[in-house]
């Protein structure tokens, strides 16, 4: 779907560009994930009914924030991305953007959904190839929406958007927390 120049970039380059922004968001959520996974290890001596409990107040707080609108409370870095980030041209940009958008580091955050995985990756405490197949996924699943963006266009996108923005921060909460629920069942 990266065909024709609806984004005033012709394909090949906008190819260039998703690959190198999924790579990067992969990367970064692989990372991420690696560094969860050691702190969950920290975490492993806790007994589990207090992790269990902990987790499951954490995740309601999560919740309640996202449906009441106010995710503006989480950490997270409400800027713009700064121009330093492309100085090495737009690909390379891309690449750097991407790991550190995989990462969770350099984001505005306008859900809960990217902190579901983290918080159970920190109070699972899984195997470490489990925990780096989580890390990949949230990375590509991240940049799902850019590669849209660079497909449908700037102008289709925004429209798009502006319409069902809200909608798909809630299901995807809501998705976040049937995963949730469904990896704790597995994990008992």
């Amino acid at each position: 779907m990266l065909g024709g120049s609806r984004s005033g970039r012709p394909w090949p380059e906008r190819a260039r560009l998703a690959a190198a922004f999924t790579v990067g968001n992969v990367l970064g959520g692989t990372v991420a994930a690696a560094v969860a996974a050691v702190v969950a290890g920290f975490l492993s001596p806790v007994p589990i009914g207090l992790l269990l409990a902990v987790t499951t107040t954490v995740l309601l707080a999560f919740f309640v924030l996202d449906f009441a609108g106010r995710t503006d409370l989480l950490p997270q870095r409400a800027r713009q991305i700064p121009q330093e980030v492309f100085h090495h041209g737009i690909v390379r940009g891309a690449f750097r953007f991407g790991f550190e958008y995989g990462t969770g580091s350099r984001t505005h955050i306008t859900s809960v959904a990217p902190f579901v995985p983290l918080w159970l990756l920190l109070s699972l405490n899984l195997e470490v190839h489990m925990a780096l197949m989580v890390g990949a996924g949230f990375g590509a699943g991240r940049a799902l929406p850019v590669i849209a963006h660079l497909g449908l266009g700037s102008s289709q996108w925004d429209t798009n958007t502006d319409r069902q923005a809200r909608m798909v921060a809630v299901l995807g909460s809501v998705s976040s927390a049937v995963l949730a629920g469904y990896v704790a069942v597995l994990w008992l």
